[in-house]
């Protein structure tokens, strides 16, 4: 998967609420995703395999918002990696900011 299948992945799950880099001023839940870096396996002296280290950040005011657990049942199914999410309640904003790091092939 490349990076703009990876967006229009989590376009598909979460349309017109997906940013790039950053988000401005939103009133609602969006999510926010950008490169962090890149890993290679080398085998035989060469590079055999790249993926891209993503970080995803999803925020929402909504409590219990099911969406999370729908993102990573998507990863999942995507044979995406994913560490354990970190959720974080952001007193200034009244977000609740769950944030994921991904690897992508």
């Amino acid at each position: 998967m490349n990076l703009r299948e990876f967006r229009d992945m989590l376009l598909a799950a979460l349309p017109g609420k997906v940013f790039h880099n950053e988000a401005y001023q939103q009133s609602d839940n969006y999510l926010v995703w950008y490169e962090v870096g890149r890993k290679s396996l080398r085998a035989d002296n060469k590079t055999a395999e790249n993926c891209h280290r993503i970080a995803v950040d999803y925020f929402t005011k909504k409590e219990y918002d099911e969406f999370p657990a729908e993102l990573e049942v998507i990863f999942d199914e995507n044979e995406i990696a994913y560490d354990d999410v970190e959720i974080i309640y952001e007193e200034d904003t009244n977000y609740t900011h769950y944030a994921w790091s991904v690897e992508v092939n």
